[in-house]
């Protein structure tokens, strides 16, 4: 029988080990966000959804990087790693493996040849998931819900992890009909676009072809952190407050999430939790569910502001005041004059809200402080950048950057 100094070494160890490999993934979201530029957001989030068991959907333009990302992301866990690009025409043994005719001929048994094929890999990737056929869709279900394969009478357990799926576009008419629970099975959504600032830019093009990371996590201590994330608790309260999400969504925007989703969404709030080092969910994880409450891109605004309102009062005032002066912003033309489609005075109004989102947080504390500080800084930072182009216009100091502190 142990003592207890066994169990409590037992238990510090188990600790230890618990905390290096969050550090250690929390390594590999930190890289992959510096290597591909503009998508740490995604990240994480293709990493919450391993840790949940769960699976991601990009959607964005071809050259975006989607591929690139799971590919390195998969290198540095070491596991079996498949992609396909599907259409309407894919046969369904291009995906699953061709028919044994060797055993068929001998046994006349129907199995599959699977080796490098989608039932024997531990991440996937499908682009263009939404041209698949029937046939590979409904096979597909099962896959990425239970990790089964049904064939010849038989069940086959498949070892995939995570899928994460692409597409350039969603299909016309949305992702209605039998796209529907396929779409249901991807918890967290991202829109991957082009980079298109111009440091960003050149950080792309003079970046490696081939991008790769140096932090590792092993196939084993992901199994094993998956373990943990779903072991964080989730109090009455938080899911009270998931239904008040629910219900807002449905009867002010006319979203309406299914309950599988709800359940799955709950994993991700867990493993997002985990990955933060926290040892229970709060309504303040509830940024990722901005990323798991839209079937549509133009849903996504009205997600954020019911689910911030939800997190926290001052952080829905914040992104307020953020999203609407950003907006202001965000209208003045890119090139010409911005003097002259009212820039000055966007200019003006940007400085008040930034004083503005500096006294919400003011009133904030923790994790809800540190997020609307980001919100200030994002309102800083722009206003900067448009009092620079302002002052060049008007001809207060010469085109350089270093000069545009001044205040107008």
């Amino acid at each position: 029988m142990e003592t207890s100094s066994e169990k409590m070494d037992k238990k510090k160890k188990a600790n230890g080990n618990e905390r290096a490999i969050r550090a250690a993934l929390q390594g590999v979201v930190s890289e992959l966000g510096g290597v591909f530029v503009g998508r740490s957001e995604v990240a994480r989030g293709i990493v919450v959804a391993m840790l949940a068991r769960e699976h991601t959907f990009l959607l964005g333009p071809p050259g975006t990087a989607k591929s690139a990302m799971v590919r390195t992301l998969c290198d540095s866990i070491g596991a079996r790693y498949w992609e396909y690009m599907l259409t309407r025409f894919t046969d369904p043994n291009e995906i699953f493996g061709p028919i044994d005719l060797q055993t068929w001929s001998t046994s006349g048994e129907y199995v599959r040849r699977t080796d490098g094929t989608m039932l024997s890999a531990e991440i996937a990737f499908a682009d263009e998931i939404f041209k698949a056929n029937s046939s590979i869709l409904n096979s597909l279900l099962a896959v990425l819900n239970e990790r089964t394969f049904h064939e010849g009478g038989r069940l086959m357990r498949v070892p995939l992890r995570s899928c994460v799926a692409a597409s350039n576009e969603l299909p016309e008419g949305g992702t209605a009909g039998e796209l529907a629970a396929l779409f249901d099975r991807f918890l967290l959504r991202f829109e991957v676009d082009k980079v298109r600032d111009r440091d960003g830019f050149c950080r792309v093009v003079n970046g490696p072809a081939i991008p790769s990371i140096v932090a590792k996590v092993s196939l084993e201590d992901l199994d094993r952190a998956c373990d943990f994330a779903a072991q964080v608790p989730v109090p009455d309260s938080v899911a009270a407050s998931m239904h008040s999400i629910d219900e807002t969504l449905y009867r002010e925007c006319g979203i309406d999430i299914s309950l599988r989703r709800w359940k799955g969404l709950k994993k991700i709030l867990k493993a997002s939790a985990w990955l933060a080092g926290d040892s229970v969910v709060d309504e303040l994880h509830f940024d990722v569910l901005v990323h798991g409450l839209w079937d549509e891109p133009n849903q996504r605004a009205k997600v954020q502001k019911v689910v911030s309102k939800t997190a926290s009062p001052l952080l829905a005032e914040a992104l307020s005041a953020h999203d609407a002066i950003m907006e202001a912003h965000d209208g003045l033309p890119t090139s010409g004059s911005a003097k002259d489609a009212g820039g000055v005075t966007v200019n003006q109004e940007m400085q008040t809200a930034a004083k503005q989102i500096a006294a919400i947080s003011a009133r904030a504390t923790g994790p809800t402080k540190d997020r609307i500080e980001v919100l200030c800084s994002n309102v800083l930072a722009a206003q900067k950048k448009l009092a620079h182009r302002l002052g060049v216009e008007l001809g207060i100091y010469a085109d350089d950057p270093a000069e545009s502190t001044v205040e107008l």
